[in-house]
């Protein structure tokens, strides 16, 4: 663990010595994001890298469902690529895991 200035913390020397690179070169980063634990969330998704395991919170699960379940029963003229469009890219995501397990 090395101490990054910036945050006033204690972060990995790792993480620290990419945070500092970027602060040279202008590259702006959010300490909220600086995320080392583990799992990790990944836009709703919890990733255990040292598990390799994808979770999903039982909340985003049930709202994951009731988009489904309400894009099947979508009754428009427009195109299903449209609908699809509408999701965002998480619920796409977890469709596409529920859909190959």
């Amino acid at each position: 663990m090395t101490f990054y200035a910036k945050y006033q913390k204690l972060l990995p020397t790792d993480m620290v010595s990419l945070l500092l690179l970027w602060d040279e070169l202008g590259i702006l980063h959010e300490e909220h994001k600086q995320v080392y634990r583990s799992p990790l969330p990944v836009i709703g998704f919890e990733v255990d890298p040292n598990l390799i395991k994808i979770t999903l919170k039982e909340e985003s699960k049930m709202v994951l469902v009731a988009e489904i379940r309400e894009f099947a029963r979508y009754k428009s003229k427009r195109s299903v690529i449209s609908q699809i469009l509408d999701l965002s890219y998480s619920q796409i995501y977890g469709l596409i895991l529920r859909l190959e397990s």
